[in-house]
């Protein structure tokens, strides 16, 4: 092969390869793009009718809503994971409400003042503020008068009770909030009764209840299967304590 056809095909092999490495490159392109478009759908919740973005991270939950379409589907709020919906609790903040946010609501009746409430207190992704006064309200220390914020925490745990239970009828009130003067006279006039230094009833976040429809026995049951805080059984008094506070348990065998 003389020098002039040995250059002509040197430069089109150089050519060829060049080829293979852009067709080479461009296969790559693709798949990467498509590993990217596959890794944006993973993180993409499905709506009713449409797709809805997941933020990266820790979720926004306090700023997402919720809306229901027309066949009762659930439209998720941006930054709403299915995982975090699925959960069978979420934390007092979380605007997007339970699984399918579903409307809250709460029926008390307060045994010493005799005053009943049955309200929704949570819809459309958001806590109604005139409602939670009312709670506060029907909940104060009937003996000194004093109002105090109940723990949005605690209606839910009521709600998720009354879902449970079955029940129809109000939840009977023996004690809700308890001023820190109420509590140390309970103290001092009921040595042994485990009313404690530092009770939950003082921050809103206890509650001692008992339903008519409902056999004590199988309130205590269903408030310690839920593991949402702690659950005190006095059959003596008729009542089981309930609070969102630690899970623990006392007066039972679990």
């Amino acid at each position: 092969m003389d020098l002039s056809r040995r250059r002509l095909f040197t430069a089109s092999l150089a050519t060829v390869a060049t080829a293979a490495s852009g067709a080479d490159a461009l296969a790559k392109t693709a798949h990467a793009k498509h590993a990217i478009s596959q890794h944006t759908k993973s993180h993409l919740v499905h709506g009713h009718g449409h797709i809805a973005q997941a933020h990266h991270g820790k979720s926004h939950l306090a700023k997402a809503q919720c809306t229901h379409g027309k066949h009762g589907h659930t439209t998720l709020a941006k930054g709403v994971s299915r995982r975090e919906l699925a959960r069978p609790y979420i934390a007092r903040d979380l605007a997007t409400g339970e699984p399918g946010c579903a409307i809250r609501k709460v029926h008390l009746y307060n045994l010493h003042t005799d005053e009943q409430l049955e309200t929704v207190f949570f819809e459309n992704g958001h806590y109604d503020p005139a409602a939670l006064a009312q709670v506060n309200r029907v909940l104060r220390d009937f003996r000194t008068g004093e109002l105090h914020t109940i723990d949005p925490d605690l209606l839910n745990l009521l709600d998720t009770l009354r879902a449970k239970t079955g029940t129809r009828g109000p939840f009977h009130v023996i004690s809700g909030y308890r001023s820190p003067t109420t509590n140390a006279m309970l103290q001092e006039e009921h040595e042994h009764s485990g009313v404690a230094t530092h009770s939950l009833h003082m921050q809103g976040e206890a509650i001692d209840i008992r339903l008519e429809d409902v056999m004590l026995p199988d309130l205590r049951k269903a408030a310690y299967a839920l593991q949402r805080g702690g659950v005190g059984y006095y059959p003596a008094s008729n009542f089981v304590h309930v609070d969102v506070g630690d899970v623990r348990h006392w007066g039972f065998v679990a």
